[in-house]
């Protein structure tokens, strides 16, 4: 039996050290290949419920029927309400603002004037209300219009940005932050295509994460790097056997071939089927971060031992990123992806907040609706009670003066004084009746 000294058991752990053992990478790789997966999934943009501009018009409307008749009437040509000027007059234009405000004048202007009415603004009533009546329901629903307004403008401004979405170019955008093209995958990737050109015979060069040509700025190129095995040294399964590549990259040697980067891309579980959101993207980029170990300045990913990543065990099989620790944010989006699939995550949350904005939008527009058809109904009911109370109920005459006023048969003795009064309308029956309100005599 052999005795291990101390020395010789130190002697084997600095040996052990020196080498990059089998699935160090491990982790790297799963981080990599859930950015790949993101390509299989589908990107669906948040669906933007349109804004309601139908309840938004009635608001306007509103607002515009109660208004001054002078006003209603500087829009119309010739007093036809079914000819509304095309452009603002010097009445309008004296008001301050009033570029912003013209479109949505013109729109009630037509809408109030038209032969057919739009249905809900002539149910409301407004049409019929007049003198104090009108004025108080346009002293109210006014300001209720111009929160409406406020409302329609912060909406309309911010959904129509995140409108202009679309998922086929986002996804396109995604594939080339992925693979180096837009139409490359998994089967069909090319060395020079995820290196953005020949990464030459240097691997050291190649899996330095800059700017340039035939320079590790896709997932793909840093997959190579971080897994493919190095034909010159032992270094086998840093990521998984199968991610070390039918042939292998040696530093120094001839580009790798094409079939080693699309091994090491199809040792990535799919992502088909599943919903790619903001949430997924951001949670890929910041897996990768969280991998980044620093050195002297510089950060890696992937195991770095000594002096550069040439993908010899004694060396480094990473990704170098040249003076991260000076300015990190700028550093990690050397890697080439983490701002395209930043800005991929933000179009995605902006849509969603955008639709979330437009159905909050729709309710507080029917709600200031609601509120103008209320001050509508006071208005109509306030004329009501007022008309009312003008109009005494008559009493019935009294009997005695019934009989009283029977007594005369001519109009000549039939007079106020006696308190009645002639009426000889119908031509049959008495004429002589008792006058009532009034004028009475006491």
């Amino acid at each position: 039996m052999t005795t291990l000294t101390v020395g010789s058991i130190w002697l084997l752990t600095i040996g052990a050290t020196a080498n990059i053992d089998r699935g160090e990478n491990r982790l790297e790789h799963a981080a990599l290949c859930s950015l790949v997966a993101l390509t299989d999934g589908s990107l669906e943009a948040p669906v933007i419920p349109p804004i309601d501009k139908g309840t938004y018009q009635l608001i306007q409307n509103l607002n515009f029927s109660t208004s001054p008749k002078a006003w209603q009437d500087s829009f119309y040509q010739g007093g036809n309400t079914e000819k509304v000027h095309t452009d603002a007059q010097a009445y309008h234009k004296a008001y301050k603002g009033y570029e912003d405000y013209w479109n949505d004048w013109q729109d009630a202007a037509t809408a109030v004037g038209a032969k057919t009415k739009e249905a809900k603004l002539k149910e409301s009533g407004a049409l019929e209300l007049d003198g104090r009546a009108k004025q108080y329901a346009h002293t109210k629903i006014r300001s209720i219009a111009l929160r409406a307004r406020k409302i329609w403008r912060a909406s309309t401004s911010s959904t129509s940005e995140a409108a202009e979405f679309n998922a086929a170019t986002e996804l396109k955008k995604l594939k080339k932050a992925i693979y180096g093209t837009e139409t490359s995958s998994r089967n069909d990737a090319t060395t020079d295509g995820v290196f953005n050109g020949d990464p030459g015979n240097s691997r050291n060069t190649a899996c330095d994460a800059a700017v340039g040509t035939g320079k590790a700025t896709t997932v793909a190129a840093q997959l190579a790097c971080v897994c493919l095995k190095n034909t010159a040294s032992n270094a086998v399964g840093v990521c998984t056997d199968k991610a070390d590549g039918p042939t292998g990259w040696a530093a120094g040697a001839t580009k790798f071939q094409d079939g080693d980067v699309q091994a090491v891309l199809k040792t990535c579980p799919s992502g088909k089927g599943a919903a790619i959101t903001a949430t997924k993207i951001r949670a890929a980029a910041e897996a990768v971060r969280s991998l980044l170990s620093s050195v002297s300045g510089n950060a890696y990913l992937g195991k770095f031992k000594n002096t550069n990543c040439d993908g010899t065990s004694g060396n480094g099989i990473c990704v170098a990123i040249t003076g991260y620790d000076a300015d990190p944010t700028a550093g990690f989006n050397k890697l080439g992806w983490p701002q395209t699939l930043h800005a991929i995550a933000k179009a995605l949350e902006d849509r969603e907040a955008a639709a979330v904005l437009a159905a909050q939008t729709n309710k507080l527009l029917e709600e200031e609706a609601g509120k103008a058809m209320d001050v509508v109904k006071e208005a109509r009911e306030a004329t009501t009670t007022a008309e009312s109370g003008q109009t005494r109920q008559q009493p019935e005459p009294r009997k005695e003066e019934k009989d009283r006023c029977s007594k005369h048969n001519s109009n000549g003795t039939c007079t106020p004084d006696n308190n009645c009064k002639w009426e000889e309308k119908d031509g049959k029956g008495e004429y002589c009746k008792p006058k009532d309100g009034e004028g009475q005599k006491t």
